[in-house]
C-alpha cells in the first residue's frame, strides 16, 4: 500500500520510537567501538611493555652484565608489570571486598618501592639540593597515596 511519503504510526507505538533496525545499528556501532578501543588498549600496553623490555636489554648489554646495573633496570620493569596486573585485577572484585583492599594496598606498596628506587637511582646524578626536593615531593606523594588508599572512602 502506498502511503505517499507519510510515516505510518501504529496506535500502540509512539511516533518517535526507534525501529529495530536503528537499534541494531546503534548496538553494532557500539560493539565495534568497544572492540577497537580494547584492541587499542592492548596494543598500547604491549608496546609499552616491549619498549621497557628493549630498554632493559640495551642497559644489560651496555653494562656487560654488571649486577647492580641489571637489578636497577629489572626492578622497575617487574614493579610496573605488577602494578599493571594489579590494576587489571582490581576491577574484578566488588568495592569494599577484602581482596580489593589487599590489591589497593599492594599497588600502593609497589608504587612506593618504585618511587624510592627512582629517587635512589637519580641521587647519584643530581645535586644534593635537587635530591632533597625530589625526596620531599616523593614523600608528599606517598603520604597522599596512603591517605587515598587506606583512610579515604574512595572506591
Amino acid at each position: 500500500m502506498e502511503t505517499g511519503g507519510a510515516q505510518v504510526v501504529h496506535a500502540n507505538e509512539p511516533a518517535n520510537a526507534p525501529t529495530a533496525a536503528s537499534t541494531a545499528l546503534v548496538y553494532s556501532i557500539a560493539t565495534c567501538v568497544v572492540i577497537v578501543y580494547g584492541a587499542l588498549v592492548v596494543a598500547v600496553a604491549t608496546a609499552v611493555v616491549l619498549t621497557l623490555l628493549l630498554c632493559v636489554l640495551v642497559r644489560v648489554r651496555r653494562g656487560q652484565g654488571v649486577m647492580p646495573s641489571v637489578v636497577q633496570v629489572f626492578f622497575p620493569f617487574i614493579v610496573l608489570i605488577c602494578v599493571f596486573m594489579s590494576n587489571r585485577m582490581i576491577t574484578r572484585f566488588p568495592p569494599g571486598s577484602l581482596e580489593r583492599a589487599w590489591l589497593k594496598a599492594s599497588i600502593w606498596a609497589v608504587t612506593a618501592l618504585l618511587t624510592i628506587q627512582f629517587i635512589w637511582s637519580v641521587s647519584e646524578l643530581l645535586p644534593r639540593q635537587t635530591v632533597i626536593v625530589l625526596g620531599i615531593i616523593a614523600s608528599v606523594i606517598l603520604v597522599s597515596g596512603f591517605y587515598i588508599v587506606f583512610l579515604a572512602d574512595i572506591e
